[in-house]
């Protein structure tokens, strides 16, 4: 059995993050190179809604900078609290994001992955020129089979682009999905992840039908693929995976969530 995080010792814990991470970019290596791609055009976004800070510092301080997280709420005191450890990682939003907290999201978070009508583009790029910031965006695409019940769905995404491409403050990044859960799914194993990877051939061939011209580094990106499925996304073409569980793994997060 292992013990929980508030019991661990600080070099235990530290191995096994470390070692977490280790293997989800070997992971993601082995898929870009199954795939024919480069391993650091995918990018690792750790997932830290679970985590405590100091778990998410640890994190950090092993070299991963860019984390993500799904609630505003959460988002601002643990970027707050880094901030005050003198750690700076890039933080994304990546959860279903109402206005009324866009302010707060804006204030700490430099992309936001699930931007999911013409309302919230228009209200990111008022408060991200308030505050004086950039803010680059994806466009979440509703996943039917993934019961989602936010997001574009496909035949709004074009006027969705045009929307955030003609604004100010806001840099169009790419497209987001999550694929539907499936039990199957085995790590290192792009056979066992066939319903994910259909998903997201989905977003990929959506992409493909957008003028480059709109997004902001002259392509399409990615952001779809998570612990379960992250081979599947990367041999679609994804450039970001949100992993969480995977990084976590054999550390008992129940203290943080009391």
């Amino acid at each position: 059995m292992f013990e929980p995080v508030a019991t661990q010792s600080k070099r235990a814990v530290q191995s096994l993050l470390q070692a977490n991470l280790e293997r989800v970019r070997a992971r993601i290596a082995a898929a870009a190179s199954a795939a024919g791609r480069a391993g650091d055009d995918v990018t690792l976004l750790a997932v830290t809604k679970a985590a405590p800070a100091s778990l998410v510092a640890e994190l950090v301080r092993l070299g991963q900078h860019d984390l993500g997280e799904n609630r505003v709420d959460v988002l601002a005191p643990k970027a707050a609290a880094l901030g005050e450890l003198g750690l700076s990682p890039r933080w994304h939003m990546i959860g279903h994001l109402q206005r009324n907290k866009a302010r707060r999201a804006v204030e700490f978070a430099s992309v936001v992955h699930s931007v999911d009508t013409l309302q919230l583009i228009e209200t990111l790029s008022r408060l991200a020129g308030e505050l004086a910031r950039e803010v680059e965006v994806f466009l979440e695409v509703r996943a039917v089979e993934a019961g989602e019940r936010s997001g574009f769905v496909p035949n709004e995404i074009p006027a969705a682009a045009h929307a955030v491409a003609s604004l100010p403050h806001l840099r169009l990044r790419g497209l987001m999905a999550m694929a539907a859960p499936c039990e199957s799914a085995r790590a290192f194993d792009l056979d066992s992840q066939a319903p994910a990877r259909r998903t997201f051939a989905a977003l990929r061939g959506l992409g493909e039908a957008l003028p480059k011209a709109l997004f902001s580094r002259g392509r399409v990106e990615y952001s779809m693929g998570m612990s379960a499925d992250l081979e599947a996304a990367v041999a679609e073409g994804s450039t970001c995976v949100r992993v969480g569980a995977a990084l976590f793994e054999d550390l008992d997060l129940r203290e943080a969530q009391r």
